[in-house]
């Protein structure tokens, strides 16, 4: 089985990175080091629809 990369967004400074899903799902921010991170394309969809 493949390893993805998926796209992350910090909540914290912006910051969009890929990174690959780790078994314990901690993604940590390479820019400023927070956990407060979501997936880009759930944030960017999400934004999407509420504007429709």
């Amino acid at each position: 089985m493949k390893a993805n990369k998926e796209k992350f967004e910090c909540q914290e400074c912006g910051k969009v990175f890929l990174k690959v899903i780790p078994k314990s799902l901690e993604v940590k921010c390479p820019k400023c080091g927070s956990y407060d991170v979501d997936l880009y394309f759930a944030i960017n969809h999400v934004q999407a629809v509420d504007l429709q």
